[in-house]
């Protein structure tokens, strides 16, 4: 279709960037399952073991810019549970290096688990205003940096979520797209809800014309879960909301 326009091809998308802020900031605040600790050069995620929990793992720039030879991912579930690691910091570089799942080396396209250890983890950096990602490795997982400018050199293998301008440098990336299993952040899109209230039969003219109803609601999925508030409704079928 030609001559449609930014402003309508855009349309569909015009919350998504709220949303995907919104989702950052509710990730930042699942408490930690896992430790991180580093020794020699490696950088290690030691989960719970629970296969299908969300492994949550919170770690300071300062910390993962320690890791010089692998992150380690070890005790974080079977392949259908998904990993999500909170990166604290404003302005965070990260030199790539291997990425080690349980043992096995994933960095290499092709390799065993390769597609379904990208689908798991989660790199979210919530408070990050520059993002430097840095090497020549494969870098594994989906980055969600709502309000940093990013500069990425080595390919990626996940979603890019990231506020600013985006810089791919060097020669030969790409990017593979595949989608964290931990949420749908595809489907972040804004929701409504009315609700109206009409009365009818023999008597619903003994209620006095101005009569009001508080209708409740709570949230119950998606980055605003648990969202309570209250709406105040006639009793003429016109809709509020």
């Amino acid at each position: 279709t030609t001559g449609v326009g930014a402003a309508t091809a855009l349309s569909p998308y015009a919350d998504f960037g709220s949303a995907v802020n919104a989702l950052s900031s509710s990730l930042a605040g699942e408490e930690a399952t896992g430790v991180v600790s580093e020794q020699d050069g490696v950088l290690t995620f030691t989960g719970n073991g629970k296969s299908g929990d969300l492994q949550v793992f919170s770690v300071a720039e300062a910390q993962l810019q320690s890791a010089k030879w692998d992150v380690s991912f070890v005790n974080v579930g079977d392949a259908t549970t998904p990993i999500l690691v909170n990166v604290v910091g404003t302005d965070t570089a990260y030199q790539g290096v291997d990425t080690l799942g349980d043992g096995d080396n994933l960095s290499a396209p092709g390799g065993a688990g390769f597609g379904n250890w990208a689908s798991r983890i989660l790199w979210n950096y919530p408070d990050a205003t520059t993002l430097d990602i840095g090497g020549s490795t494969q870098f594994m997982g989906s980055i969600l940096a709502p309000s940093a400018g990013a500069t990425i050199t080595p390919s990626t293998n996940g979603r890019v979520y990231e506020g600013g301008d985006l810089t791919v440098n060097g020669a030969g990336e790409e990017q593979h797209a595949f989608p964290w299993i931990g949420h749908d952040t595809t489907a972040c899109q804004s929701g409504s809800l009315s609700v109206r209230k009409a009365l009818t039969g023999d008597a619903a003219f003994l209620v006095p014309s101005d009569t009001s109803f508080t209708v409740s609601y709570t949230v119950t999925g998606g980055p605003d879960e648990g969202e309570a508030g209250e709406l105040s409704v006639g009793d003429d079928g016109v809709p509020v909301g």
